[in-house]
């Protein structure tokens, strides 16, 4: 009898299925060597008992190699089935926006303000020479921290000039200011640059002065890095559009080829997200001056006299 296998098996009922009639199986055959046996004690030289028996026998124990088969495939299936079911919630729990954030909290060397309050939809967009590389989704929380130190923030930033903590981005409404999105620096040694809108000129944002207002439009720079962070709408949920908006974090994880030059290899990534931060590798993006020319094109042909 030939040993069965189940590596094609997908479904725990086949498998089920599977065992009880190997069981059954296995059940028949004891019977029949019984049988044999008892037959062959009353006369020990019929060899066609005997080459039954030796063939029951054999077939007997392919039985049970096969059972023994199964049953392994199946404590596989139920535990990769299980893994599945923690991961699908793992997953559902780091989507899901993260709870209030209470007025007063210690944040390291930052109190959340008395004002903060709701969150809007918006998204950061952060860029370098015009090309997008990432989106933070600002909706998932009403606070976050951006800086070098992954212990006491929520976005980490790698660049040599960006503070431990560097700037605070969370939603409220400020005394006399409407509410929204605002940008706090966090007293970062090498300051903080903000525009409010594109084609204005930055200002360097102190940090004992009013909250900075992330409208969309806005943009801001972080120390000495070349990254630009871009405030946008988020479309899809501030206007019920489904198209879908530029990818969220992590869901481009870092490549440390995207820059060549040293001065920014930032690395957004919330807390919560950097266990899945590696789900998949990231897009190589060359820059403009290597790629290569496109071939000259051929020039039609003389119409026929």
């Amino acid at each position: 009898m030939a040993t069965f296998r189940a590596a094609s098996l997908v479904s725990v009922t086949e498998l089920e299925k599977l065992v009880n009639r190997l069981t059954e199986q296995s059940q028949i055959a004891e019977s029949q060597r019984a049988q044999l046996a008892m037959r062959l004690s009353a006369n020990n030289r019929d060899e066609e008992t005997q080459r039954l028996l030796a063939r029951t026998e054999l077939g007997l124990r392919d039985v049970k190699t096969a059972l023994r088969e199964l049953e392994g495939e199946k404590e596989k299936l139920v535990a990769a089935r299980e893994a599945a079911k923690q991961a699908k919630e793992a997953d559902r729990k780091r989507r899901a926006p993260a709870p209030p954030t209470p007025a007063g909290t210690k944040l390291g060397k930052f109190v959340v303000p008395e004002w903060i309050s709701g969150r809007a939809p918006m998204l950061l967009e952060a860029s370098k020479d015009g090309k997008a590389l990432q989106t933070i989704d600002l909706a998932k929380r009403d606070c976050f921290i951006l800086g070098r130190q992954p212990e006491l923030c929520h976005v980490t930033l790698e660049h040599a000039s960006v503070s431990r903590q560097h700037v605070a981005i969370l939603h409220g409404q400020p005394p006399g200011q409407a509410p929204g999105w605002f940008l706090i620096d966090l007293g970062s040694a090498h300051g903080t640059g903000a525009s409010p809108g594109k084609g204005q000129p930055y200002a360097r944002v102190k940090s004992d002065a009013a909250p900075f207002a992330l409208v969309p439009g806005a943009s801001f720079r972080i120390g000495k890095s070349s990254r630009v962070y871009t405030v946008k709408e988020d479309a899809r949920r501030s206007r019920g559009s489904s198209s879908r908006p530029a990818p969220t974090v992590p869901e481009r994880p870092r490549d440390d080829d995207d820059d060549s030059d040293d001065d920014d290899d930032d690395d957004m990534m919330h807390p919560d997200d950097r266990a899945a931060a590696a789900a998949g590798p990231a897009t190589k993006r060359k820059r403009d001056d290597d790629e290569a020319p496109p071939p000259p094109k051929r020039a039609a042909p003389a119409p026929p006299p």
